[in-house]
């Protein structure tokens, strides 16, 4: 569905429109805000309804879980409807990837507003919806909830392998705001007439992600299990970020403990039981079996759990990233799974810890499931963050929707939270962070320069020679128009001679 600018918007409206997006596009350069907000900027009679909701006039809406999400930034996006007339969901048909003709006009027209494309629900998923609105030139997607409040966006998850290919991040909105866009635009649609000059009203927005006040460093928390291929293998992907980051980064693992009453509990981590659980202050802490890594003694995850947090307590992060990276490579091999006790020795002392720190890891266990309040702690985090799937990662409070890439989370912590140039502004970073071929600015300035000279110097070079050559060319015609004078007059005066001698 079309939406274009209306040929006889006044003046007045434009000028406006064209200055609030320069001020706005000069404030997405610098400025960081506090706090999500989506508001609409123009048609006003949608302004007007989502006030009578939401007396702000602020439209509450929720990250999805997939694409690239541009932390810190405030966006100005356009949005686009595309319906079918047959009840099918254009978004879920892989029939063509062309841009439709409407996203191709605006992009031609308004530069400054990004194409925002909205979607219902039904009829595939999510992920393939937002590859298709990737596809087809759009550079957000706008999710319109069933329901008309946001407890639980969870369900917008990446269920297949398209997640990864996925970069335009997705937001969901309540059905109630989500309905009062489609009717106006669907209103307008059925009073378009066929004039060229009755083209219909855009629906422009501004929507500003929230970056949570950065102060140069950033506290990742990574909820984690220690029997989950993911969150293991990311110790080992990031490690080469961590070393550049260094001390602006606060890492800590929350692990996952899971309650079920009516299982048995063991508190003695001696116990070599298969006991899933350990009790503590009227909760069951307990863990479940993992099939891919062949455990069948879910009480290995549970003390392994405690294991992986004694040693970062005992430890600190370096130490414990050694361990994870080792504990990775020795007892997750998926060809090769050890998932016990023993593997996890091993790879303590090949980190070059002995039997006396070993000792007190293991007293350090005891003293979780007795006193200490870290067990708890995580427990809780599960349910205060409404982390329902794990791995997850949350940066200053924030939880990560994009890609499960290591480049992509430490793109998303350049973008938003760290503003320091040695550590996300070096060529040697952007060449991890990208994955391309980056060059500093003093080389490129200076193969500029070289070739501004080369150029210049060659342009005198061919003056000279071109120059030298109708030099030579001048002398030479001119001599050979001498040489062809004298012999002309000479020939005259022998003739005159000639003449002169037979009279």
């Amino acid at each position: 569905m079309i939406l274009l600018f209306k040929r006889k918007n006044n003046l007045s409206k434009l000028l406006f429109l064209f200055l609030f997006s320069v001020f706005l596009i000069a404030y997405i350069k610098g400025e960081e805000d506090l706090e999500n907000s989506f508001t609409v900027i123009t048609p006003s009679k949608v302004i007007e309804e989502i006030e009578k909701i939401n007396k702000g006039g602020q439209i509450p809406y929720r990250i999805g879980k997939f694409g690239e999400v541009p932390f810190g930034k405030t966006v100005l996006a356009m949005i686009f409807i595309k319906e079918q007339t047959d009840g099918s969901n254009y978004w879920c048909n892989y029939d063509t990837t062309s841009t439709p003709t409407e996203i191709k006009a605006y992009s031609s027209i308004y530069k400054e507003y990004i194409p925002m494309i909205l979607v219902d629900q039904g009829q595939c998923s999510y992920s393939k919806k937002a590859l298709n609105v990737q596809l087809r030139g759009g550079s957000v997607m706008m999710i319109v909830d069933d329901d008309n409040n946001l407890n639980n966006n969870d369900k917008y998850n990446i269920l297949d392998l398209r997640g990864n290919s996925i970069k335009i991040p997705a937001i969901v909105i309540p059905r109630n705001y989500g309905d009062i866009i489609k009717d106006f635009i669907r209103e307008q649609k059925i009073n378009k007439t066929e004039k060229l000059e009755d083209t219909i009203d855009p629906i422009i927005v501004s929507i500003k992600f929230s970056a949570y006040n950065p102060d140069g460093t950033i506290e990742m928390n990574l909820f984690m299990s220690s029997d989950d291929l993911n969150a293991i293998n990311f110790f080992k992907e990031f490690e080469k970020y961590k070393n550049i980051l260094r001390d602006k980064l606060k890492f800590n693992p929350i692990y996952k403990y899971h309650d079920y009453k009516l299982l048995e509990h063991d508190n003695n981590i001696k116990n070599k039981g298969t006991t899933p659980c350990f009790s503590k202050n009227d909760i069951k802490y307990c863990s479940t079996n993992n099939t891919d890594l062949k455990i069948v003694n879910p009480r290995f995850v549970l003390l392994e759990n405690l294991r992986q947090s004694c040693i970062f307590i005992n430890h600190g992060v370096d130490t414990y990233w050694k361990y994870m990276i080792k504990f990775g490579e020795l007892c997750t091999n998926l060809l090769f799974p050890i998932f016990n006790e023993e593997c996890s020795k091993t790879a303590l002392y090949q980190i070059k810890l002995n039997d006396k720190d070993y000792n007190k890891i293991e007293t350090c266990m005891q003293d979780l499931i007795d006193f200490n309040s870290k067990v708890d702690d995580d427990f809780q985090l599960y349910n205060y963050r409404k982390v329902y799937e794990y791995p997850l990662i949350t940066l200053n409070g924030i939880k990560f929707k994009g890609i499960w890439l290591p480049r992509t989370i430490f793109n998303s912590i350049c973008t938003s939270f760290i503003k320091d140039e040695k550590i996300c502004g070096s060529p040697k970073v952007q060449d991890l962070s990208k994955n391309s071929q980056v060059y500093p600015a003093s080389l490129i300035i200076f193969i500029i320069l070289f070739l501004f000279l080369f150029t210049i110097v060659l342009v005198i070079c061919y003056r000279r020679i071109a120059y030298r050559s109708i030099e030579q060319t001048l002398i030479e015609k001119i001599h050979t128009e001498t040489i062809r004078s004298i012999g002309k007059h000479s020939q005259k005066k022998d003739e005159k001679d000639n003449l002169e001698e037979s009279s």
